[in-house]
């Protein structure tokens, strides 16, 4: 299950994961951040990860897809985790993009928000 929501006024999109990922809410959400980013510019993810019990197949070749259309439309990424594998992947992706990635616990939500809004950048007049 993944779902998503859209921090107002501001160019922060959070997803959030919990159990199996099915490609048709990947591709809902991922349709959904490609608007965000066309009316916005640019983005901030914020991904919280609860809980990953895996995904179709063409979930992996989708997102792989969407990472290397969008690699410059990110700015910051804040993930959610308590699963060292996920901060490692974290860790390899920051060799391959300019985006700031950074993992925190789950117990350390607050922290994720407020590294996330730092110079949060406001929404273009009209798009907010």
């Amino acid at each position: 299950m993944i779902t998503y929501r859209e921090h107002p006024e501001t160019d922060i999109f959070e997803i959030t994961i919990g159990g199996f990922l099915s490609r048709d809410e990947y591709k809902e959400v991922a349709s959904h951040l490609e608007k965000f980013i066309e009316k916005r510019g640019k983005a901030r993810l914020l991904a919280d990860i609860k809980s990953f019990g895996g995904m179709e197949i063409g979930v992996f070749w989708d997102d792989l897809q969407f990472g290397l259309n969008h690699m410059q439309d990110f700015t910051r990424c804040a993930i959610i985790t308590d699963a060292k594998w996920i901060e490692w992947f974290a860790s390899a992706s920051r060799l391959i993009t300019d985006c700031e990635i950074r993992c925190f616990a789950s117990s350390d939500r607050q922290k994720a928000d407020q590294w996330l809004s730092e110079h949060v950048h406001a929404a273009p007049e009209g798009l907010a």
